[in-house]
């Protein structure tokens, strides 16, 4: 098998719902990483800082300045789907998306800069490592993953993944919660023998 360049969404795919990262996923992420293959998070997540005890969102303003220029993306709490409906009617010159429960439930909208998508993040590396689009396997389960599974070869949903995304997906594996995560990567033929 060729090597492949693996991209994995994070909430709802690598980890659960409690941000907990089950041991199957860094078993089969190592194992692919031994036989050649590329993995990378491709996540609207903000950067990661670890504590003693878990990982946290870095950087999350509640209250201080409304302007920065530091921010490429804010995320904020949904009351309510009429949330988003606003803040699209406000600010519709910037990109809007939800994201955060299992399913399509809508926990947390986010607003940022257009045209930086996943799909973007995706051709960015691409071009970076002057590789096939062909060799690339996407892995998600939220709408916003749906960019990434178009700009992928192969686009894999989660079973805990929305009804608009497994339908768009090529494979559906498990839950995140029944290490769904592992189940596609052996499913792919992922965890060969190093080469």
């Amino acid at each position: 098998m060729a090597r492949r360049i693996l991209f994995l969404d994070v909430d709802g795919t690598l980890v659960d719902y409690h941000n907990d990262l089950p041991a199957s996923a860094v078993a089969a992420i190592r194992q692919a990483r031994a036989a050649g293959h590329l993995v990378y998070l491709c996540s609207g997540r903000a950067k990661p800082e670890v504590s003693a005890d878990r990982v946290v969102l870095h950087g999350m303003v509640f209250g201080g300045e409304l302007y920065r220029a530091d921010a490429m993306k804010v995320s904020y709490l949904l009351g309510s789907p009429d949330d988003h409906t606003a803040c699209v009617a406000a600010f519709g010159h910037l990109q809007h998306g939800t994201w955060g429960g299992r399913g399509a439930e809508a926990l947390f909208g986010d607003v940022g800069v257009t045209g930086v998508t996943k799909a973007y993040a995706v051709d960015a590396l691409l071009t970076h490592l002057g590789a096939d689009r062909a060799d690339t396997v996407a892995f998600g389960d939220a709408t916003v993953d749906l960019p990434m599974f178009a700009a992928c070869g192969t686009a894999v949903a989660m079973g805990n993944a929305s009804p608009d995304v497994q339908s768009a997906a090529d494979l559906v594996t498990d839950d995140v919660e029944a290490d769904g995560l592992a189940h596609a990567f052996a499913r792919l033929g992922l965890l060969g023998p190093p080469r």
